[in-house]
């Protein structure tokens, strides 16, 4: 495959996917990512998940076929199924057939990974006895792994760019519209730091109320100067005085005026 800076990534995603991209090196990967999101890390947090969506597609393409396993087990009594157990699971493959899905099954499995080319001796071994032993797990994870190599690489390039790639400074309005902190979110203790966040008001501020002892406040037991606040507390000195509403000083007005009758 030859990769050009205009190449869609969708091509790029199918392509890899089939494993027919085996020329293109992590250098060629990094210089495609780069062109297309420009620096963006939106743009290519974007690029990270269409890739990641892309691989689950690919796996939800392929489905475990057992159904002519187990016709073989039944013929020879290792299977204690009935014949409408048997014709549940032809029609449910069937229906994933008849939906453009793949049957995955250990001759499939062998057959692929053969293709692919064996790694070596060890690995050639290692393929054929699982392919004796029916081994279908084992079988199925060496085939991904063959299968998602170059796709891999396209996902460690993103990466490899995201990582030198600078976030964007935050402006004075993506600082105002950030969601604030829940009051549950803040741990039982804290410093002064949290303190402000919570009171609204300065650091200095509230050194002047601890010092002049009208905000509640701890200290260390090892007699540090570090001041820390219970949440708790914090919260019901804020809400301390309560400011009466017209209904609720009419109605006190009233409950004294009746009281000295």
């Amino acid at each position: 495959m030859l990769l050009r800076n205009e190449t869609p990534l969708s091509d790029v995603i199918k392509t890899l996917l089939r494993g027919e991209a085996d020329e293109l090196d992590e250098e060629n990967l990094v210089c495609y990512v780069e062109n297309l999101t420009r620096g963006d890390r939106d743009a290519l947090q974007r690029v990270r998940k269409r890739v990641e969506t892309a691989i689950e597609e690919w796996r939800d393409s392929y489905y475990e076929s057992t159904y002519y396993d187990m016709v073989e087990r039944y013929r020879q009594g290792e299977l204690k199924w009935t014949n409408e157990e048997l014709d549940d699971l032809f029609f449910e493959e069937e229906f994933m057939r008849k939906e453009g899905k793949t049957g995955l099954t250990v001759d499939y499995l062998h057959d692929a990974i053969q293709k692919f080319g064996f790694i070596n001796e060890h690995h050639e071994e290692a393929i054929e006895r699982a392919w004796e032993e029916r081994d279908y797990e084992f079988l199925k994870a060496r085939w991904e792994e063959l299968s998602l190599d170059g796709i891999r690489s396209l996902q460690a390039a993103i990466t490899l760019v995201l990582e030198v790639t600078p976030p964007e400074p935050r402006d004075d309005v993506q600082e105002a519209n950030r969601p604030e902190k829940r009051l549950e979110e803040y741990p039982d203790v804290f410093g002064v730091d949290s303190c402000s966040e919570i009171t609204g008001y300065s650091k200095n501020t509230i050194y002047k109320f601890t010092s002049n002892g009208k905000m509640p406040c701890c200290r260390p037991a090892n007699n540090g100067r570090k001041l820390m606040f219970r949440r708790d507390e914090v919260i019901e000195w804020l809400t301390a005085r309560h400011q009466e509403t017209t209904g609720e000083f009419v109605s006190n007005m009233e409950k004294r005026l009746a009281a000295r009758k």
